[in-house]
């Protein structure tokens, strides 16, 4: 198979573990490259197929960065947020480049799961996945903005913007920071309720409550305190009770399908 596709580039790359390479070298230790796609690769270009064409882009830090550079294309793409092994990610081209981290839009893919899987990431980015913390605190180490983008059941949605959100390195346990300044949604203000709490999955219980709150609600990781305001969004898709998707206030409320997304602090929605 040659690589000369995203997809393609992509399934030689072993990110997990690895120590900071150019990703070309860790391309080229498995296997040959022709002469034009190793120099592609070796001057920091990603390379796509652009009508039957091999065609190289710049490897860029996030999607913001991508839109500003060319493509404006709702898709799959590869970004390096700081120079280190490169990951897959899909991007929403709409409003300037948001980079996706979360989505459920369907019951396909399982979000119960360990401390390893939310770490590392899941699921398909065409569908439902989570993209892994490791990542996740890459892309906001140094603050992004964060959107939550909410469908009811009854087909409205709703939505949540804070223009701060951090997430720390595996040290803290990916702990979490959002300032509320700023904020806009139409749902009241939630977040904040989980701000400078760590993650927790249901085999590595972080949060303040006496009980395990992730495992009390089916399994789904998150940022958890006693237990969840903003929210419920990794629980079981298509339940409509405690333990769905949804957010707390002043009871579980339910919600059909999310996406969570995040670009830079200084970019705008």
């Amino acid at each position: 198979m040659a690589l000369n596709t995203l997809a393609d580039v992509f399934a030689f790359i072993d990110i997990s573990g690895k120590e900071y390479k150019p990703y070309y070298k860790l391309i080229e230790e498995k296997r040959a490259l022709p002469r034009y796609v190793y120099k592609c690769l070796k001057d920091e270009y990603i390379c796509d197929n652009v009508k039957d064409k091999l065609a190289c882009y710049p490897l860029q830090s996030d999607c913001e960065a991508i839109y500003e550079n060319g493509p404006r294309t709702d898709g799959m793409y590869m970004i390096s947020p700081d120079g280190r092994c490169p990951f897959l990610v899909y991007c929403h081209m709409k409003n300037g480049g948001w980079t996706v981290i979360q989505r459920r839009v369907d019951g396909r893919v399982s979000f119960y799961r360990p401390w390893d899987g939310y770490v590392s990431g899941f699921g398909d980015l065409d569908g439902s996945f989570w993209l892994g913390l490791e990542k996740i605190h890459r892309l906001t180490r140094d603050g992004s903005q964060i959107y939550f983008d909410m469908e009811n059941y009854d087909g409205s949605r709703d939505y949540a913007h804070y223009n701060v959100f951090t997430v720390y390195e595996a040290a803290t346990a990916y702990r979490m920071n959002v300032d509320t300044f700023g904020y806009r949604g139409s749902i009241i203000e939630l977040l904040s309720y989980h701000d400078n709490q760590k993650f927790s999955t249901y085999d590595r219980d972080n949060n303040a409550s006496s009980s395990n709150c992730c495992k009390d609600r089916d399994g789904g990781g998150w940022w958890y305190k006693d237990c969840y305001k903003l929210g419920n969004f990794n629980g079981v898709y298509g339940k409509r009770e405690l333990g769905g998707i949804g957010y707390g206030d002043g009871g579980h409320l339910q919600i059909k399908n999310v996406e969570i997304k995040i670009k830079a602090m200084y970019g705008v929605c």
